[in-house]
């Protein structure tokens, strides 16, 4: 979902668990030159897309544990949900619609498919894609969120088991 903190959450378990952290959006934005804004602008989101799962399709076959940024549309693609069902523990944060659109209101991040949304244009477009995010194996809510650090070293410390290879996709928008 977007607006819940999943990339200040990346950040801090990448540092915890001294792991990589690669964001598909900066990476996008690296590679084309342009802010995610304005590639939606111009070329539009179906390009946008097609980018995004090459993107996601590159790090999901990275060769060491990475954490993986993701963006909240990732999940629209039944491609990218499968690569993502079958490489990755998946991991989504969640907090209520409401926080998250006052949220996304009052930050000056590029969110171009939410940022014009009434409250209740916003809330139809979260539920449609509410069964989408299913896929992930830990679901995290605010509270968890607000208290990240806690949390890692407490519940996550699984991740680094030198026994388990695994990668972590967070979604971000």
């Amino acid at each position: 979902m977007p607006g819940v903190g999943k990339s200040n959450f990346s950040k801090r378990l990448s540092e915890i668990i001294e792991w990589k952290c690669k964001s598909i959006d900066e990476i996008i934005v690296s590679r084309t030159g342009m802010s995610i804004e304005k590639l939606f602008r111009t070329h539009g989101e179906k390009h946008f897309r097609r980018i995004e799962s090459e993107t996601l399709a590159e790090l999901a076959n990275y060769d060491e544990p990475l954490i993986i940024d993701c963006g909240g549309g990732i999940i629209l693609s039944p491609k990218n949900r499968a690569l993502i069902k079958e490489k990755t523990l998946c991991i989504t944060l969640h907090d209520r619609l409401d926080k998250i659109y006052n949220r996304i209101h009052s930050d000056e991040l590029e969110r171009p498919l939410f940022k014009n949304l009434d409250y209740y244009s916003f809330q139809r477009k979260m539920r449609k894609r509410e069964s989408l995010y299913e896929i992930a194996r830990i679901r995290i809510n605010e509270s968890y969120v607000e208290n990240s650090h806690h949390f890692i070293k407490n519940y996550l410390s699984f991740l680094t088991n030198p026994y388990k290879s695994v990668e972590l996709a967070i979604w971000r928008e």
